[in-house]
């Protein structure tokens, strides 16, 4: 987005969801500063301090398909499969969750903080449960799903057939064992308000549907058990409850048989059996899963453009070379991202620093390795290195870089890092921003169109010049498709090559506030971005919100906040840092203020 005139000042934009970056660039300027720079200090640690936690919280999208499907597999094993296809059309209709920033961002954000709740939800969620429901009793799946009694002629064993079924269903599906008060309310649904006689199946198709549209199985539900020492409306989680946080936190389902069994017997209750449990679900291939969604919203890669057109209009063929580009490129470097991440996360873990030093290509696609300029990655071996050396960690990924034109994006970089990893805060666009791409210009490179517009004299210097264009011009040494250059190739409006211009990535990026350095490359960028201190405690800040699925307090979460920044500063291993989350004292509370 390249700003003109009349630049906004301030930063509070509310719970907004994000609903892309567009891309002609940019995501903020301020009539002054309007911003946040100052290297925060972590408010000092107050255990008697708490956040404030979601009333309710809603399960994603995902997290419900993903139960809806465990729910099929505990109750048919063998049927599972063909009836969660069945239900694939209802659970697409169900609205996909939006990333959410916290009150004073507009960029970002993580799904999990979505919390709105629409009529197509609740509508959805009968239709699954209806759907669901009347699958599973039909005449050769009840007997498997509620035991032979349902469907055999002796009635004598009815009413116990019945209460078992609605204590084993019905603990599954509200992840605990079931309330006195519970159980008859679910007989009840099935005797439809009078004395059963049999089993009839639409009998247990509507008990399916009350506890499916239960709120204890739409939402994590929890009301604690045991009151916290010296801390006002804190409560110590209950095993259940703390079953589900964890299954849905590292899983994004249900729990299963196992924690399920650890929760019955007490053990989430005790330190050690807890661990145990925390390890055993971090090294299931689920965890990846979860692990790869909060990678994915922390690096903004719902954001990167497509590259698809470049390879199908014939005025960028010069650009684009030999470059095995398509449709699918655009996937293959976000893939290519995740994979390098989980790979150094879980493969072979490491700290923050050796990720965002790595110098290794996790391309397993053609395009994506002609881009760096490496072999093709089996997905197995030894990744490849890549062959410029200043080519490292995050910053020069492909995701990062590339563009739907030849042109690139400083702009955007530049808040990329300046939000997602300083977590400095940056106004939002004005209304009246000029919202379109840089146009091509046959004598200027994208860096001297970019200050043309945004810092000459005028209400948009201050941010673009000081806080954003620097920042994205140090990677100015990767064009458009994320490959290395010393020059840039330029272009008329009709996309023919018109000659180059030598590269100029130089900029003084204040990764920390008054820093006058010049830097002029990626390696020595992200060296300063990590001596600095501030991506330890920015990352600390993201991963709690995608955690508790609600903002950061830096008052009430200061033990925990400093707890993951002093980790990452002594080069813990990135997967030591994700479960020193789940091992955390808030982690096993809830507050009711």
């Amino acid at each position: 987005m390249l700003l003109g005139s009349g630049c906004y000042r301030g930063t509070d934009s509310g719970n907004a969801a994000d609903g892309g970056t567009g891309d002609g660039d940019d995501g903020s300027a301020g009539e002054s500063d309007g911003s946040d720079t100052g290297d925060p200090q972590l408010p000092e640690c107050d255990a008697t301090l708490v956040s404030a936690e979601t009333p309710l919280r809603r399960l994603t999208k995902v997290q419900y398909a993903n139960t809806v499907a465990d729910l099929l597999r505990w109750a048919i094993p063998g049927d599972a499969d063909a009836i969660f296809e069945q239900l694939q059309p209802r659970l697409a209709s169900i609205p996909d969750d939006v990333r959410v920033q916290p009150v004073g961002e507009h960029l970002g954000g993580f799904r999990r903080l979505d919390q709105a709740v629409q009529q197509q939800h609740v509508d959805t969620g009968y239709q699954v449960a209806k759907a669901l429901g009347q699958a599973i009793t039909t005449p050769e799946r009840l007997a498997i799903v509620a035991g032979p009694c349902a469907t055999d002629a002796d009635t004598s064993n009815d009413d116990a057939c019945i209460d078992d079924f609605i204590d084993r269903f019905g603990a599954r599906v509200l992840r605990r064992p079931l309330f006195d008060d519970e159980r008859a309310h679910y007989r009840a649904a099935f005797d439809a308000g009078g004395v059963s006689v049999g089993t009839p199946p639409e009998a247990f198709v509507d008990v399916v549907v009350a506890l499916m549209l239960a709120p204890q199985f739409m939402y994590v539900v929890e009301h604690g058990q045991d009151p916290v020492a010296g801390v006002d409306d804190v409560y110590t989680l209950s095993d259940h409850e703390l079953a589900s946080r964890l299954s849905y936190h590292f899983w994004q389902t249900s729990p299963d048989d196992e924690l399920l069994e650890a929760a019955a017997n007490g053990e989430l209750s005790t330190d050690e059996g807890y661990a145990e449990q925390v390890d055993r679900l971090l090294a299931n291939p689920r965890a990846r899963e979860a692990i790869a969604a909060f990678y994915h919203e922390w690096l903004w890669l719902d954001d990167v453009p497509s590259v698809g057109g470049l390879a199908e209009q014939a005025l960028y063929d010069e650009f684009v070379g030999d470059t095995p580009i398509d449709a699918s490129t655009r996937d293959n470097v976000v893939r290519e991202t995740i994979d390098m991440a989980l790979h150094y996360t879980f493969d072979e873990p490491v700290s923050m620093t050796e990720l965002m030093l790595a110098n290794r290509s996790f391309a397993t696609t053609p395009d994506v390795a002609a881009i760096y300029g490496t072999e093709v990655w089996d997905g197995v071996g030894e990744p490849p290195s890549m062959p410029q050396a200043e080519r490292v960690g995050l910053l020069t990924r492909a995701s990062r870089l590339v563009n739907g034109t030849p042109s690139t994006r400083p702009i955007m970089k530049g808040v990329f890092i300046r939000m997602a990893m300083l977590c400095d805060a940056l106004p939002p666009p004005p209304a009246n921003a000029n919202m379109s791409l840089p146009s091509l210009e046959s004598e200027m490179t994208t860096r001297e169109r970019i200050e043309a517009i945004t810092e000459q004299d005028g209400s948009c210097k201050t941010c673009h010049a000081s806080l954003i264009n620097p920042l994205g011009y140090i990677t100015e040494g990767y064009d458009a498709l994320g490959r290395y250059r010393t020059e840039e190739r330029l272009f008329d409006q009709q996309g023919q090559p018109v000659g180059s211009k030598p590269v100029d990535s130089s900029g003084v990026p204040a990764v920390t506030p008054g820093d006058e350095t010049v830097i002029d490359d990626p390696l020595t960028l992200t060296r300063a971005i990590l001596d600095s201190g501030r991506l330890s405690s920015c990352f600390a800040r993201h991963y709690v919100r995608f955690s508790f699925s609600r903002a950061d307090d830096e008052q009430a979460d200061a033990c925990m906040l400093d707890e993951l920044t002093t980790r990452i500063d002594d080069d813990d291993p990135l997967i030591e840092v994700l479960r020193a989350v789940a091992l955390h004292p808030t982690f096993r509370r809830r507050s009711f203020r």
